[in-house]
Order: C-alpha cells, then structure tokens, then sequence
C-alpha cells in the first residue's frame, strides 16, 4: 500500500508539474501571438506609408526643390517657425498682381529645413523624414 501510495503521490505532482508548464506555454504563446499581431499592424501602416511615399515621389521628381536659402544672423529658434522666413510682411495693393514672375509662396512649410511641400500629405511625409 505504501509502494502505491508512493508512486500515485509521483505521478499526482507529475501531473501538477506538467499542467503548471502547459499553463506557462499557453501564457507564452497568448503574448507571442498579440505581439504578431502588433508587428503586423506597424508592417501595414509602413506599407500604406511607403506607397504614399511612393506616390508623391513621382509627383517631386518632376519639380525643381523649393527649399530656400539659410538665412544669415537668424537665430536658431527661427528653424521651428512654420512660416517661411522669406516670407515678406507688406501688404500689397489688392490689383497689384505683384513682381513679374513672383508665384505665390505656399503654407505649406517643413520647421526643421523649411522645405516648402505641395500639399499637406506631402508635408507630413517630409517631416517624419526630416525629424529622424
């Protein structure tokens, strides 16, 4: 009797041991699993970034760059201002169509490199790149 009390007491915390192991696994595989899930989710959102890259890259080859020039005797907190610096602030007569050739200067400005982009889209990809 005391050969199989014994043997059932092994093999009860074999059991033990082996659920306590299995229980271990599951919780393993349940943070794997989310974990896949999270790089499959960043896997799309850099995809769907990428073809958005890809799409306005086209659209830039074909433009000449319209980064202006550094300004000299600017100080360095004038790099984060989202107005372009070449930006003149005097009004002009409502039917003056202004200097010959001068186009319109966008909104649409980088506040590390100023980069002047096309549209907002364009911009926000610019300025993910730029700040890395």
């Amino acid at each position: 009797a005391e050969i199989y009390k014994a043997d059932f007491l092994a093999e009860r915390e074999a059991r033990e041991k082996l659920n306590q192991k299995k229980e271990e696994l599951q919780e393993q595989l349940t943070q794997t699993l989310a974990e896949i899930d999270r790089l499959k989710q960043e896997a799309t959102s850099r995809a769907r970034l990428e073809q958005m890259k890809m799409k306005y890259m086209d659209d830039f080859s074909a433009r000449p760059a319209l980064i202006p020039p550094q300004q000299v005797g600017v100080f360095p907190g004038a790099a984060f201002n989202t107005v372009p610096p070449n930006r003149n602030h005097i009004l002009a007569p409502v039917n003056d169509p202004g200097p010959v050739g001068a186009a319109e200067v966008p909104d649409l400005c980088c506040p590390k490199c100023n980069y002047l982009a096309p549209d907002m889209d364009t911009l926000q990809i610019h300025v993910m790149d730029c700040i890395q």
